[in-house]
Order: C-alpha cells, then structure tokens, then sequence
C-alpha cells in the first residue's frame, strides 16, 4: 500500500482562486461582504471607476473607489460555509480587510426596524465549530469596529454595539430560543458574522460587520417594507464606506 501525503486545503494557492473567480491583483485590500448579490449591485452605485471581478458560482464582485479610497465588494451568499469559502479566497487573492454589510433580526425590544447594529462579536455557528471545536469566541477586529462606529456617529445614525447570533438555520428559530438569546444580551440573528470572523482570526487578517435591522423578532416582524429596507440598506453601505476611509487612512 502506498501512503501519499494528503491535502492541507489551508495551504492550497491557485493563479484564480476556484470558486469565487478572482486572482491577486482584481481585490483591493479592504472588501466589503454582502450575502444578498443584489446588494453588490447597490454598493457599486456609490463607487467610481467600477470593475466587475469575480463571477464564478454566482460570487459577483467590484472593484472600484469612494472618495478616492480604493474598495471592492463580493458577495458571500447565505449562511457560514459559503462565507467561509469566499473570505479564505479573497484572502489568498490580496484581502486584508474583510467588512461583512448584512442584515439582521433585532432579539431586543429597544432596536428598532432602520437601526444599525455594529458586531462585536458573534456566537460560533457550525462552520466556525468546524475551524475550531472548542470553545471559542468570534471577534471582530477592535479598528473595524472603531471606525464603524465613528463612521454611524457621523452621519447621525442610530446603532446599537454588541453580540449577534450566528444561526444556520433560518427557519428553525423558535419563539423560546428567539427569548433566551434576547435574555443573554444578544442583540440580533444573523447567518455569516462568526464564519467570517473565524476566518478572519486563523488568518491573520481584520473583519467587522454592520448590520441593517429588517426586523424585530421579540415584536413580530419578521420582514419590514421592502422600501424600508432599501433605505436601511443604503445608510448601512454609507456608514461601511465611510469607515473604509477610515481603516484606508491608518494602513
């Protein structure tokens, strides 16, 4: 029998990384998240000098600038290991900043549908107990979350700083568990935050995220108007792109 050596995937490199099409040289450094490809599209509106990059699988990306600042945006898809996948090989094609922009279901009475919620930190969902099973706790990067915040307090927004939920299971959440996590101080439900985080830490890179609340699930909304939800989208990728200039500026 003939033992050969086995695959180590976290030292894999490739001219184009397989799944999300990009190669060193297409990224900036710093890269916004999206797990809706629809909201790509969106935060391609505000940059200038677009590049479409990317396009493998459905992982559509730009690159462009914002107020001078070089940035680029890709999406993730739902859920961890989609995101997990997408941040190792953006990272392997130049990343050194990775920004998820998502939404979330606020699990607090006081947080309001058109909210921001900057994470902290995020509770370890499958993926992330996959990169490391024990207990571990998600974090986001202390200089994303400065400038995130400084970015919110700029413009006005009203946000919220803390722990989110990362949950693979959209629709398993029950009104009990929806409850208990409220009652331990978790701000909202999410589905990338600790796969993104995880990564970003055994990498050696910075993440953070920002959230547009669509909904409050301790009130019943599931989903606010489509329209509302546009708008929250929009002030969530300013704040984003304004904290990109931030983080530009210290590298």
């Amino acid at each position: 029998m003939v033992i050969r050596m086995a695959v180590d995937k976290s030292k894999l490199n490739f001219d184009v990384q397989p799944h999300i099409g990009v190669k060193k040289g297409d990224l900036t450094e710093i890269v916004l998240l999206s797990g809706d490809p629809g909201r790509v599209e969106v935060v391609a509106s505000f940059l200038e000098d677009v590049v479409r990059i990317g396009g493998r699988r459905g992982f559509i990306g730009y690159r462009g600038r914002y107020r001078s600042t070089p940035v680029s945006v890709m999406t993730t898809h739902m859920g961890g290991p989609s995101a997990a996948i997408a941040c190792e090989e953006l990272i392997r094609a130049g990343a050194r900043v990775l920004i998820r922009i998502g939404t979330c279901g606020a699990v607090r009475e006081e947080i309001e549908v058109g909210d921001l919620v900057i994470a902290m930190s995020a509770t370890p969902d499958g993926t992330s107990r996959a990169y490391v099973n024990e207990p571990f706790c998600p974090t986001s990067s202390f200089e994303v979350v400065e400038s995130l915040v400084r970015a919110a307090r700029s413009l006005g927004e009203r946000f919220w700083v803390g722990a989110v939920r990362s949950w693979d299971a959209f629709y398993s959440e029950t009104p009990d568990e929806i409850v208990k996590w409220s009652r331990r101080g978790v701000l909202a439900f999410e589905m990338e935050d600790s796969a993104i985080f995880t990564v970003a830490m055994l990498r050696g890179v910075k993440a953070g995220a920002i959230h547009a609340v669509n909904g409050n699930l301790i009130k019943g909304i599931q989903f606010a108007a489509e329209s509302k939800q546009l708008n929250t989208t929009k002030r969530m990728i300013k704040t984003a792109l304004e904290a990109v200039t931030l983080i530009n500026s210290s590298m």
